[in-house]
């Protein structure tokens, strides 16, 4: 899947894939709706009970710092609360200004040698601008620091004793912003990845500099890295969220409505057509493409794989930073960083 310059077509291939005639519809291949039905059984059959989540989703799991605080228990919830509130901010911010930012995004398509699609331009713009996945894990990200800001601070600023605070929660909520990590957090880490080792080398093999222009500009470097940098703040320096492997039912999930997503918007990102009047099938993601027939499958089982890695390794990062780095500063710090060098990229 990553050793795509493999299939990378040549100056020939890419004049005889122009004077092709595209066809008009790109259904997923049956092997790859297969793969996604498995997919959605698989997770509802694993799916954990209510109990379950309670058990993990509690009071404490998010006011406990990783941490020794400085000051006061109280203080301690205050700044946690306040930077968690601040990250949520941050993100909605992000994303409703990419809504109303009336200047349009257009970026051209990278199919692979092997693909039946042309090359294409695809303008995003609105809503529009919010329909990649990095976006929409992104706002799952965004939803959990908000569910964890606020029970945070209840508690922080609450006068009751600790037991009647405990009350004032509601249980969905907590279930809420747990859940949305443990999505968000590993889909995080896949987006930046992807784009490090993936579609950005893609797109500078194909188009130089001016194909990486979009990952390059204030956006791109905001919703693939800064995404990391909160993930890895909550599980290193406040709360350290857990992701426990007994929810890995719900790390897929994201992931399968997206590409459900996909398949139903690839007619309906461009208003190009192919000559008779239908609309050119596009897709953002080469990978993604259905046209590549079992590569597109073989991308789908390699995206599983690496998301489920990342889950594991997040659901093992508290324990693994307690027990070689323990509750000292600084060495999270440098750990911290050399994760995310690993997985950020900011220039070609």
């Amino acid at each position: 899947f990553f050793n795509y310059q493999k299939t990378m077509p040549n100056l020939q291939d890419q004049k005889q894939n122009s004077n092709a005639k595209p066809p008009s519809a790109a259904p997923p291949p049956w092997h790859s709706v297969l793969f996604i039905l498995i997919m959605i059984s698989g997770s509802i059959w694993n799916l954990p009970s209510l109990e379950s989540i309670d058990q993990v989703a509690t009071i404490d799991a998010f006011t406990t710092p990783v941490i020794p605080p400085f000051g006061s228990a109280r203080s301690s919830l205050v700044t946690m609360g306040l930077v968690r509130l601040s990250f949520a901010l941050f993100i909605f911010i992000f994303l409703i200004y990419r809504i109303v930012d009336p200047q349009t995004f257009e970026f051209e398509t990278s199919p692979l040698q092997s693909s039946k699609l042309r090359k294409n331009k695809i303008q995003l713009k609105g809503f529009r601008r919010n329909a990649t996945f990095t976006m929409w894990s992104f706002l799952f990200l965004g939803c959990s620091f908000l569910g964890s800001a606020i029970i945070t601070l209840q508690i922080a600023f609450d006068n009751d004793d600790t037991t009647s605070s405990k009350t004032h929660i509601s249980p969905w909520l907590l279930r809420f912003s747990l859940l949305s990590f443990e999505i968000a957090a590993p889909s995080g880490f896949l987006v930046s990845t992807v784009v490090r080792y993936a579609l950005w080398p893609n797109h500078l093999a194909q188009q130089g500099s001016k194909g990486t222009i979009g990952f390059r500009s204030f956006y791109g470097l905001v919703s693939h890295n800064a995404n990391i940098f909160f993930i890895l703040v909550e599980s290193c320096l406040l709360g350290g969220l857990p992701v426990r492997m007994e929810h890995i039912a719900f790390a897929p999930t994201l992931g399968i409505v997206y590409i459900v997503f996909t398949w139903w918007m690839s007619t309906r990102w461009t208003t190009a057509n192919n000559g008779d009047g239908n609309r050119s099938p596009n897709f953002i993601y080469f990978f993604l493409d259905t046209t590549l027939g079992w590569t597109t499958s073989k991308a789908l089982v390699v995206l599983l794989l690496v998301l489920i890695i990342f889950f594991v390794l997040l659901s093992q990062v508290n324990l693994l930073l307690e027990q070689y780095l323990g509750n000292a500063l600084l060495p999270r710090l440098i750990a911290m960083s050399g994760i995310a060098l690993c997985v950020c990229r900011f220039q070609d």
